[in-house]
């Protein structure tokens, strides 16, 4: 029997209809037995999708525990329920995945917010970024992002440059480029969905910069600056290599000593 009142864990089925599972059940030689058993019926397999974040305060950007995330399916029904922890980490797994169609955010002193179920959401490669907003905090649903670009090294005005606003999974808010003096202006950016700026220019290296709302100003602008890197330094280049040729004559040389020793 599977799924006893004992402990049966690792479960799997091979390709073969040959499946394998680990109990300390009654009957068994030791402690943990390996047990194997054989599928006689066509089954499907269930995807399921695993969900992790932190869950913070959207003005102080300080981590919240005891915040309750639930998961619904598209009729309302709840599939699966957790709590976060004391530094705000939150993980919870559901079997059926496509059933998954947004996610409740419930928390005492704050607004209960949901969040809709995204395929990229569903492949849990990233954690998601929670922002609760406490009762009675008027927070602009729109807000604006500001700022300039400039060369790191000579302090140059960086022209047509691409500031590209992303939320926690990468996808795409806004986008603009910087002007002939540096400066750039986003307009239409959702507040509780930002969470990085992109930047990007050709020969330069590309840069994501955390977001951090707690510097939103009364007009509700962020102002984000920032000095960005051209790729290949002549001098940064040569320095490596020379370190790198500088440890293949160490290792070279240890190796000839080896070699004599042995000899």
């Amino acid at each position: 029997q599977i799924n006893s009142s004992y402990d049966d864990f690792s479960f799997m089925i091979g390709a073969d209809r040959i499946g394998y599972y680990a109990s300390n059940k009654d009957g068994g030689v030791g402690s943990d037995d390996l047990y194997s058993f054989v599928v006689r019926r066509d089954f499907e397999v269930l995807p399921f999708i695993r969900f992790k974040g932190v869950a913070k305060d959207f003005n102080s950007e300080r981590p919240l525990a005891q915040v309750k995330l639930t998961l619904y399916d598209n009729n309302g029904n709840p599939l699966e329920s957790t709590l976060s922890d004391e530094n705000g980490y939150f993980e919870f797994l559901e079997i059926n995945g496509n059933e998954a169609d947004y996610i409740r955010i419930e928390k005492d002193q704050f607004q209960t917010s949901e969040i809709s179920i995204t395929n990229a959401m569903r492949q849990g490669k990233e954690p998601l970024g929670i922002r609760l907003v406490k009762l009675g905090l008027n927070v602009p649903e729109q807000i604006g992002v500001t700022g300039k670009i400039l060369n790191k090294k000579t302090g140059e005005s960086l022209a047509n440059a691409t500031i590209t606003a992303l939320d926690i999974k990468g996808n795409i808010l806004d986008s603009t480029k910087t002007k002939r003096d540096g400066y750039y202006t986003l307009n239409h950016v959702t507040a509780n969905k930002i969470a990085f700026l992109r930047l990007a220019k050709d020969n330069y290296q590309t840069e994501e910069v955390a977001v951090n709302l707690k510097d939103l100003d009364e007009s509700g602008f962020l102002r984000v600056d920032f000095k960005m890197i051209m790729e290949n330094f002549p001098l940064e280049l040569n320095t490596d290599i020379a370190s790198i040729l500088t440890m293949l004559r160490a290792r070279y040389a240890l190796k000839r000593k080896l070699n004599w020793v042995k000899l």
